[in-house]
Order: structure tokens, then sequence, then C-alpha cells
């Protein structure tokens, strides 16, 4: 529940900056969500309790959810979340491609 509210609050908080177009906007809150998730999924290792007597010293977060197990329910859902993130702005976007039967033909 934190990545949607994490998202829409970056989203917001870019929006609220004079100068900052749309497109910008989407990029900057995808570059901090991209960054933010990297750190604290891949490269912290440990956790920050003291009462596992090390045995998390090694692996970071995303070795350390679900005991290691590969596509999990949570596993899936940080996956799918930064590829709605990319492709969300696309329908906002004035960089789409329109070309014309002509165009498509060359």
């Amino acid at each position: 529940m934190i990545h949607p509210i994490m998202i829409i609050s970056l989203k917001i908080l870019y929006n609220s900056l004079p100068g900052v177009s749309q497109e910008l906007s989407w990029t900057l809150t995808n570059l901090t969500y991209m960054a933010s998730s990297y750190l604290m999924f891949h490269w912290v290792k440990g956790i920050p309790f003291e009462f596992n007597a090390g045995a998390y010293d090694n692996l970071n977060m995303w070795e350390q959810m679900d005991n290691g197990d590969q596509y999990t329910p949570a596993k899936k859902f940080l996956t799918f979340v930064p590829i709605v993130l990319y492709v969300s702005p696309c329908p906002e976007s004035t960089d789409v491609l329109s070309l014309s039967k002509e165009e498509r033909r060359r």
C-alpha cells in the first residue's frame, strides 16, 4: 500500500513545483521511485534490527522477502509497479509517434 501512496505523493510534489511540465513531473517521479526502490531492495544489506543474530547480514531485502522464494505475489507486485509507473504517462505524452499510412509504407 505504501508504493501507490509514495508514487502519488511524488507526483503531487513534482506537479507543485513551478516550471515543471507534466512530462518532466512523470520523469522525476519515475526516477525518484526507481532510485529509492533500488536503494531499499537491492543495495542495502542486512536489517535494521539486531534480534536475528546476524542471519540476514549478507542478504538484501529482495533476497530476504518470502524466504528467498521466486515468483511470490509480493515479488510479482513489486516487479509490476515500476512497469505500470513507466507506462502510465504514455497517454499524456506529446512524443507519441503518429505515422500516416504513407510514412508506414516507407
